[in-house]
């Protein structure tokens, strides 16, 4: 959520609200101004009655640290991730992500522990080999025609990037995989629509109930090729001309997929260096896998995203201070899954 949304929210609440934020500090700051939740996360802390009331009604020991924003007490940190155990090596990467160890994130990749994989000599021919084959029981499963069985193979794996364009961004990887397996299918290169293409909306049609961001799949059924959105009340199938503007995902940005999460996520970086690679992208990339992260880059563009701590400072935390204690920017937690409730 961005400054200007964020304030929004806020004025529209009526002063006897009580408003809770749960979130990730760590992931990627919203694409507009502002990085409003990291920074209501800063000054943290807990005094002597708080640690106290927290022990006697929780049992859980908290360490006494005066706060240093106006928030007082108000900010909780969770560190029990549901998504995979916490000694795990996508929690171990995690930590050391976030903690800016970039030498120990790389010695960690070297471990060939069950659920990392890291491929730090990567080609686009192996990396579309490597796509071709992992998304096969996917377009299996969308052969038979069924959503639910279409959408589990779907979220079992998914491709995501750092960027758009060139061979390693969203663009690059799409074109090569779909053009792969339209000749697998024996379809014509401009054929757009095939049983198992993998879309997502780029604009938000209130008619259609369709948002930036929603994945559909297309699948085959008995009023030919239509395409299937997952919805609260079961699963909805549009005809692809009623679609509103979209792409194709079988590989999608790093900031898209904030907010999902996949059994098995592969990351791909680009070759060359670029201002998009930071210690955010990298943790957030690899916290929406659920069993296992396969990573794609060189050693160097690795370095670059440990190393690199994207600063979007507003002022907000600065307004929040108190003035009785000094405000610093608190330093990343090495807490993996961590979530901060304001």
């Amino acid at each position: 959520v961005d400054l200007a949304l964020m304030a929004k929210l806020v004025d529209a609440l009526p002063p006897h609200a009580r408003l809770i934020l749960l979130g990730d500090k760590d992931q990627l700051a919203a694409v507009e101004a502002g990085a409003v939740f990291a920074e209501l996360c800063e000054g943290r802390g807990f005094d002597a009655q708080a640690v106290a009331d927290l022990q006697r009604i929780t049992g859980q020991a908290v360490a006494v640290e005066a706060p240093r924003s106006k928030l007082g007490d108000a900010v909780v940190l969770l560190t029990h991730s549901h998504r995979f155990a916490g000694d795990s090596g996508i929690g171990e990467l995690a930590r050391r992500i976030n903690g800016g160890d970039a030498t120990g994130t790389l010695s960690l990749l070297r471990e060939n522990r069950a659920d990392l994989h890291w491929q730090d000599q990567p080609s686009p021919a192996a990396l579309l080999e490597r796509l071709d084959q992992a998304y096969r029981p996917y377009l299996q499963a969308a052969r038979g025609g069924d959503p639910a069985q279409a959408f589990a193979a779907f979220n079992a794996f998914r491709a995501l990037t750092a960027q758009r364009e060139g061979p390693w961004g969203v663009t690059g990887i799409n074109e090569a995989l779909e053009a792969r397996i339209k000749r697998r299918l024996s379809l014509p290169e401009r054929e757009r629509w095939y049983p198992g293409r993998a879309v997502m909306v780029r604009q938000n049609d209130y008619a259609l109930g369709l948002f930036n961001g929603d994945i559909g799949l297309c699948l085959h059924g008995e009023f030919g090729l239509r395409v299937h959105f997952e919805g609260e009340d079961g699963y909805r199938a549009f005809a692809p001309a009623r679609l509103p503007s979209h792409d194709s995902a079988f590989a999608m940005t790093v900031h898209k997929s904030q907010g999902s999460e996949f059994g098995e996520v592969l990351l791909a970086l680009p070759e060359l260096p670029s201002p998009l690679l930071t210690r955010a992208l990298f943790y957030t990339g690899i916290t929406r896998a659920k069993h296992r992260v396969d990573i794609w880059g060189l050693p160097a563009r690795l370095l670059d995203a440990v190393e690199t701590r994207a600063e979007r400072a507003a002022g907000l935390a600065r307004r929040l201070a108190r003035e009785d204690v000094p405000m610093e920017t608190a330093p990343a937690t090495p807490d993996q899954g961590q979530l901060d409730l304001f």
